[in-house]
């Protein structure tokens, strides 16, 4: 099999569009329902949908963990600016910065799941039992029009 260099280098160029093209659009709305929505709200929007709780519980311990790791990954980031380990000194080190950035945050993360866990059996959230919730879940005329619009563009 024959390769030019233009034509792998194309090739490469295209997949990695392709992914980008692809993925983007869920990556960025994740993002964005992570920093708009709170918790409460998610969960009464998913019990308003009538969702198993069996599947409630996950979801709402995962939005929770994914907003802890952000933050713990950012005090990872900012300790080692303050221990001057950014920089110029990533390429002299490599394995010494990921020791640095990497054990630490993969301890946040061990004991961020336990604490999440324990956080999610304190406010009550146990399979099948009601839930009392002070979050107003209705659509609005906005939402039905903006539902429209994309039922439209489809």
């Amino acid at each position: 099999v024959y390769f030019s260099f233009s034509g792998l280098l194309a090739s490469v160029a295209l997949f990695f569009s392709i992914i980008v093209l692809r993925m983007l659009p869920g990556i960025v709305m994740g993002e964005y329902s992570l920093l708009t929505t709170s918790m409460s709200d998610l969960v009464a929007s998913l019990q308003k949908m009538k969702l198993p709780d069996a599947l409630i519980i996950p979801i709402s311990v995962m939005f929770r963990f994914f907003y802890t790791v952000k933050e713990d990954y950012q005090q990872v980031t900012e300790a080692m600016y303050l221990h001057g380990l950014v920089g110029r000194r990533f390429f002299r080190q490599p394995l010494r910065m990921i020791e640095y950035r990497f054990v630490p945050l993969l301890l946040c993360l061990s004991r961020t799941a336990d604490d999440v866990a324990i956080s999610a059996t304190t406010r009550g959230m146990v399979v099948g039992q009601k839930r009392s919730t002070i979050s107003n879940t209705k659509l609005r005329i906005l939402d039905y029009v903006l539902i429209l619009a994309m039922l439209a563009v489809l």
